[in-house]
């Protein structure tokens, strides 16, 4: 492999947008969308009520989720990256969506990085006694009873590896000892105060459709309806 390869891990301490608060941005951010645009219609034109059925006809959740997974990623990244002292490199790949979970939302973001990024993380973790990524697998085991049914050996076998034939779920373990636990509850806040969720929904939009359907209930509205004075005799 060359130094230019990269390698997909899952993003660690990441809880999914399915089932979660993550999930209510893209209602949210369709309501005040229309509100936003309602405010620049004159009083015989669309209603917010109108603009915020033609978003839901012109926009589409996966697309809003994939906007926000790229933002959160290169967020994620710099974060991350600063705690390191290097530049991880870490880029939004695509969604691993369990079946249970409809409407394009995921339970986990995948990524990539340089393969020579992640054999820094496998250094330092090797001076360190891979005590981190040793607690990371255990902590992914937590559910079973503290248990870890992940034999003593298998982790040198897998230790004794070169980096680049590491999956994505090994990266993530190795990466996931130098993330912060509370990185999901700080880059909410922080997507959530800035432009990210309204830029993300912006991209789930088809605009040229939306303008046409736009057009069209202008038209309609302005129709005279069976008793307006101009149909009069």
């Amino acid at each position: 492999m060359t130094g230019t390869t990269r390698l997909t891990t899952f993003l660690p301490g990441f809880g999914g947008f399915h089932g979660t608060r993550w999930e209510n941005l893209f209602p949210f951010s369709l309501d005040r969308c229309a509100e936003r645009f309602a405010r620049y219609e004159g009083a015989d034109e669309l209603t917010a009520a109108d603009l915020d059925a033609i978003l839901r006809e012109t926009s589409e959740a996966s697309r809003f989720f994939a906007a926000l997974a790229t933002r959160y990623c290169r967020r994620f990244d710099a974060d991350i990256s600063r705690w390191l002292g290097f530049e991880l490199g870490l880029t939004f790949s695509e969604f691993d969506i369990p079946a249970a979970a409809g409407g394009g939302t995921t339970d986990f973001i995948l990524a990539t990085m340089p393969i020579g990024s992640a054999g820094k993380l496998l250094e330092r973790s090797a001076k360190e006694g891979h005590q981190r990524l040793l607690g990371s697998i255990r902590d992914r085991f937590a559910p079973h009873d503290g248990v870890v049914p992940y034999p003593e050996d298998a982790v040198e076998q897998w230790l004794a590896e070169p980096v680049e034939r590491w999956g994505r779920v090994e990266l993530c373990d190795l990466l996931a000892g130098f993330v912060d636990p509370e990185i999901e509850e700080r880059l909410y806040a922080e997507m959530t105060g800035g432009d990210d969720v309204r830029l993300s929904f912006e991209e789930a939009v088809d605009w040229t459709r939306f303008a046409d359907l736009v057009s069209t209930r202008r038209k309609a509205s302005s129709q005279p309806g069976p008793h307006h004075p101009e149909q009069r005799a």
